[in-house]
């Protein structure tokens, strides 16, 4: 039986676990051919055969990590720089909430980088589940920050993103020792990408959903 580790209250996972036959756990057991850990800080001792063995659960080290692997990200600091354009953000941030608070201080701070599209890439053993771009759901979304509070959603149309871009999200899966992860990319008005950063307990909307199930049973098989 396929398990889904998650810690937390999640109904993408709950909805996981029940397409592929499993469960939704917090312990692991024996009776697990295979766990799927969704965003979860997985126990050390676990035996069972797993994907997404080790997570981050602290931003700026994921930062720190795809920076060292040569992946682009946006200019980030421990301490607070002191200058124009740098915003304070959480360690634990979930979407642009941090960012939306306009904080004056946070656990870390990244320099701006206005992009003009952003993408999201599902990437699973070097594979593209699926490619969304976001896009404005109010009149008037934020300038900057695009998250769905901040007026934006994900759409799965049939874009053509530019060259590079799904080789970069599985790169920067690959540079967090990952097995699957939703990599947040956008795009510089020179054309450059940089990555923002690595979901490994993304949302499940739409056909999202069947694509990791369908992905994870092939293992499974």
């Amino acid at each position: 039986m396929i398990h889904v580790f998650c810690t937390r209250k999640s109904d993408g996972a709950r909805a996981l676990a029940k397409l592929l036959g499993g469960k939704k756990v917090k312990q692991i057991d024996n009776t697990a051919s295979l766990v799927v850990n969704w965003g979860s800080l997985y126990p050390a001792h676990a035996f069972a055969k797993a994907l997404n063995g080790a997570v981050f659960h602290n931003k700026f080290k994921e930062l720190q990590q795809l920076s060292s692997a040569g992946i682009p990200v946006p200019k980030h600091s421990k301490g607070l720089p002191g200058q124009a354009g740098w915003m304070a953000r959480k360690n634990k941030h979930q979407e642009a909430n941090d960012l939306l608070a306009a904080l004056p201080f946070g656990d870390y701070y990244v320099k701006l980088e206005p992009i003009e599209e952003e993408y999201r890439v599902h990437s699973f053993r070097n594979k593209t589940l699926r490619l969304g771009k976001k896009v404005p759901r109010v009149v008037s979304p934020h300038p900057v920050f695009r998250s769905w509070k901040a007026g934006w959603k994900l759409s799965y149309a049939q874009w053509n993103p530019p060259d590079g871009l799904r080789s970069l999200a599985h790169k920067a899966v690959k540079a967090l020792g990952l097995d699957f992860g939703a990599v947040d990319i956008g795009v510089k008005p020179n054309g450059d990408l940089v990555v923002f950063e690595v979901n490994t307990a993304p949302g499940l909307e739409g056909n999202t959903i069947n694509k990791y199930a369908d992905a994870i049973k092939a293992l499974d098989s």
